[in-house]
């Protein structure tokens, strides 16, 4: 009788509703009131960690049946999600020195390592881009031993978010040479 309940078509509209309650969730965190902001002020997390499972079920099954799927991570997945996000940043910039909070060039750079893009709750956006990253280098070192990605893609996930703060530091150093430079 279920043997379909994790379809493509079933898990997209699982994550349309997780999606809209992760909506709702950062709109009624701005209004603290009212019984929907009891019922949907801690429903971030859950709906967010539902959503990531329900996308990586959809990424390993597509992985198992389709040959040579790991290829279109790359190609189809990444520009899915980092084309709008890219048109937003700059959206975002102008928006923001209209309401008199500038970023300068170094501050909008520096939003992108940062984990704290300028994109309001734009560090889901980059945190997916990071997971996929992560997923095609996982698919691509243990192509031939596929069992491997359940040890390589955490540890490989590890050294990414280790690696966050060492490129805050080198953004923020090239940042301020590349702005010294553009006032010479």
């Amino acid at each position: 009788y279920f043997e379909d309940y994790l379809s493509v078509k079933n898990t997209k509209a699982l994550r349309g509703i997780l999606t809209l309650l992760v909506v709702l969730h950062h709109a009624y965190q701005e209004t603290n009131r009212g019984l929907l902001h009891l019922l949907l002020s801690n429903a971030g997390v859950p709906c967010v960690v539902l959503f990531l499972f329900l996308s990586a079920y959809g990424l390993q099954k597509s992985l198992t049946t389709k040959p040579g799927y790991e290829r279109t991570i790359l190609t189809r997945r990444i520009p899915a999600i980092a084309v709008p996000f890219l048109v937003l940043i700059p959206v975002y910039w102008v928006l923001y020195g209209l309401i008199g909070k500038p970023y300068s060039l170094l501050q909008l750079l520096n939003s992108l390592v940062s984990g704290s893009p300028i994109v309001r709750y734009g560090w889901y956006t980059e945190c997916l881009i990071l997971l996929y990253l992560v997923y095609f280098l996982g698919t691509r070192l243990c192509r031939k031993q596929p069992e491997k990605m359940a040890v390589v893609i955490p540890v490989l996930t590890l050294l990414l978010a280790t690696a966050q703060p060492i490129c805050i530091v080198l953004a923020v150093f090239v940042g301020k040479r590349v702005m010294k430079m553009m006032k010479n």
